[in-house]
C-alpha cells in the first residue's frame, strides 16, 4: 500500500468506529439522562418542568454524532501518517 492508502485506511476505520460509537452512544446516553435527572430531582426534593427533559432534539443529536466522527478521523491523522513513513521491516517489528 502507498502512504496514502495507508492514512485514508487507518482514517476511514476510525470513522467507522466513531459513527458506531454515536449510534450507540447517544441512545445510551439520553436513556441514562432520562433516568438520572429523575431520580435527582426527587432525592434533592425539587420539581422541574417537563420541558427541562425535552432538551435533546433530533437535529442537534446528528450534530453530535457528526462531531464524533470528526473527532474521531483528526484523532487518527497523526498516528495513520506517522504509520504510513515507516518501513515494512520496522512495522513487522512493532508488531
Amino acid at each position: 500500500m502507498t502512504p496514502r492508502q495507508v492514512t485514508v485506511m487507518t482514517m476511514v476505520s476510525m470513522a467507522g468506529l466513531g459513527l458506531v460509537g454515536g449510534v450507540l452512544g447517544l441512545p445510551l446516553g439520553v436513556a441514562a439522562y432520562h433516568v438520572v435527572i429523575p431520580v435527582t430531582e426527587h432525592a434533592a426534593q425539587l420539581a422541574s418542568p417537563s420541558r427541562m427533559l425535552d432538551v435533546w432534539h433530533p437535529g442537534v443529536m446528528t450534530s453530535v454524532a457528526l462531531a464524533g466522527v470528526a473527532i474521531a478521523v483528526l484523532g487518527a491523522v497523526l498516528p495513520a501518517r506517522t504509520a504510513a513513513r515507516q518501513t515494512i521491516a520496522r512495522v513487522l517489528h512493532t508488531e
